[in-house]
C-alpha cells in the first residue's frame, strides 16, 4: 500500500502536525454545530472506508468533515481533534479493518462531549 501524503507539503499523514491557529479553533461553540453536522452528513450519507466518497455516496469520516460544509480552517481543526482523540491520522483510524460505523459514530460523540466539557471549564484544553 502507498504512503499516505498531504497534497500540499508531501508530509507523511502520520507525521504531519496542524498549524497552531488550527488548535485555537476547537474548543469554540461553533465546533459542536460542526461536529454534528458531521454526525448528521454520516448518518445522511451513510459511511465507508477506502474512498472519501464512493459511487452509492457513502462517505468516509474525513469526506463527512468535507461535506459538513465547514471552512478550511474548521476543517483542519476538527480532524486535528479527531486525530487527538484516536491517537493516529484519521484517514488510518476510519480505513482500520474490522473498524465500525458505530465506532465512527462513537468517535464524533466524543469529540462533541469534549468539546462541551472544555466550554464549561475555561475553554482550554486540559483545564
Amino acid at each position: 500500500m502507498a504512503e499516505l501524503k498531504h497534497i500540499w507539503n508531501e508530509t507523511p499523514v502520520e507525521e504531519f502536525e496542524y498549524p497552531p491557529l488550527a488548535r485555537g479553533m476547537i474548543y469554540k461553540e461553533e465546533t459542536v454545530a460542526w461536529l454534528n453536522r458531521l454526525r448528521e452528513a454520516l448518518i445522511e450519507r451513510g459511511w465507508t472506508q477506502g474512498a472519501l466518497e464512493n459511487g452509492t455516496g457513502e462517505v468516509c469520516l474525513m469526506g463527512g468533515v468535507n461535506r459538513a460544509g465547514c471552512s478550511n480552517m474548521m476543517s483542519i481543526a476538527l480532524t486535528q481533534l479527531l486525530q487527538e482523540i484516536t491517537g493516529s491520522s484519521v484517514v488510518a483510524w476510519n480505513d482500520a479493518t474490522g473498524r465500525t460505523f458505530a465506532e465512527v459514530l462513537d468517535l464524533v460523540d466524543t469529540a462533541i462531549l469534549r468539546v462541551k466539557e472544555e466550554l464549561a471549564g475555561d475553554g482550554r484544553p486540559g483545564s
